[in-house]
């Protein structure tokens, strides 16, 4: 695995629907590590949405518990996909970063990080995304 982190950044316009209109972008993912702790300075799946004014961190997971073991993979979720659904009409990881991404042409950016040391590693399986627009 590289140091550093490895993305897959498609963009694409969001629909500029009405409030109340269901206006998601869901995927699923698999993360296998090596390192132990979700902390931004660490190993971890990130999501960002640029829509021109900025690079936005909408999602992110990893592993919260501080086990590392150079000889040992970690799956998370420990069986199955992990499913994650990102509202775009109020998207950010936290209440006062939330942006409103309809009618933009937004980069979606799935960023896989090996962060901090080259000792354990992290890689990220992408699966099933789609945006989901009304019921």
């Amino acid at each position: 695995m590289p140091l550093g982190y490895a993305a897959v950044e498609p963009t694409s316009y969001v629909p500029n629907v009405p409030d109340g209109t269901l206006l998601s972008l869901d995927f699923s993912f698999v993360i296998y590590t090596q390192d132990g702790s979700s902390s931004a300075v660490y190993d971890r799946f990130e999501l960002y949405l640029d829509d021109g004014t900025g690079s936005h961190l909408v999602y992110a997971d990893g592993r919260a518990d501080s086990t590392v073991s150079c000889d040992f993979w970690y799956r998370l979720p420990e069986s199955g996909w992990r499913e994650a659904s990102i509202d775009l009409t109020q998207a950010g990881v936290t209440q006062s970063q939330l942006v409103d991404f309809r009618g933009k042409m937004v980069t979606v950016s799935f960023q896989n990080w090996n962060r901090y040391d080259g000792y354990f590693n992290t890689l990220t399986y992408l699966d099933d995304v789609k945006l989901v627009v009304g019921q």
